[in-house]
């Protein structure tokens, strides 16, 4: 049996000079929340190179957005503008 699960989807778009930046910011989020045992992914807009939509995956229980090598990535990946994130649960939890 598997526990419930949380989803956040984050829709950022990136000036075009930013970039490298964000790419590098990216990886250092994904690893981050990779050592905290939860996932991330992101996709790219086919016709906005700049427009992502980004995800982070966790059981529901432990937040890995509360520790802190997380929640330095997830600070830096916010310095690159507004971005609109929605949280989502598992609508089939077992």
């Amino acid at each position: 049996m598997r526990g419930v699960r949380k989803l956040l989807v984050v829709r950022r778009a990136i000036a075009p000079t930013k970039l490298a930046s964000y790419e590098e910011a990216w990886l250092r989020f994904r690893d981050a929340v990779d050592r905290a045992g939860a996932n991330a992914w992101r996709f790219r807009s086919v016709r906005d190179e700049g427009l992502f939509t980004e995800f982070l995956e966790f059981p529901a229980e432990v937040d890995p957005r509360d520790e802190s090598p997380v929640a330095d990535a997830s600070g830096l990946l916010e310095s690159f503008g507004p971005s609109d994130a929605t949280e989502w649960i598992d609508a089939n939890p077992s």
